[in-house]
């Protein structure tokens, strides 16, 4: 009877030791890059009138920059884009820390968008081989300083998979 309980026992420890974790095994395939959500800002007065579209501001002087990167205006507004006038600023540029981007609108008008992204390790598993990747997902933003809604239900995402986002200036 001890003997059949030591099986037992021993067989359970051997059980319980073994690994699914799929973290612990190599790596077979590719899973594609997927990326954050870039984000679209559409600039607007009170009234809802577009500053760009209406000559407030010159899209041929508008420049972003983050990490040395600077993007002037046409990278600013690629033809993938649907929506007209307005500002297409990618975050897969980022890295897990603190981001930001400077908009200089003007020779003295310049706005700041500050993001945080989550960079993860993607695995999964089909039929018998792990596949990996990473994933970077936008975790914040706030433009100058104003909170972005990633989550709320009204937040509009268009068929670029970016967010739209409308900043209201303030003369």
């Amino acid at each position: 009877m001890r003997k059949i309980l030591l099986f037992v026992i021993l067989g359970f420890f051997v059980v319980s030791c073994s690994s699914d974790d799929i973290f612990d095994e190599e790596c077979g395939g590719v899973i594609d890059f997927v990326g954050s959500r870039s984000l679209l800002v559409e600039l607007v007065d009170e009234d809802n009138n577009n500053l760009i579209e209406n000559g407030f501001y010159d899209m041929d002087f508008i420049h972003a920059s983050t990490s040395g990167i600077v993007l002037n205006s046409e990278d600013l507004t690629p033809e993938f884009i649907e929506e007209e006038h307005t500002l297409y600023l990618p975050t897969f540029l980022g890295n897990e820390e603190k981001n930001q981007w400077v908009i200089s609108l003007s020779e003295t008008d310049k706005d700041t968008l500050n993001y945080t992204l989550a960079i993860a390790e993607i695995r999964d598993k089909f039929e018998g081989v792990v596949y990996c990747g990473t994933s970077v997902t936008l975790e914040s933003a706030d433009y100058n300083s104003t909170t972005i809604s990633l989550e709320d239900p009204n937040t509009q995402i268009n068929s670029s998979y970016s967010i739209l986002v409308k900043v209201v200036k303030t003369e």
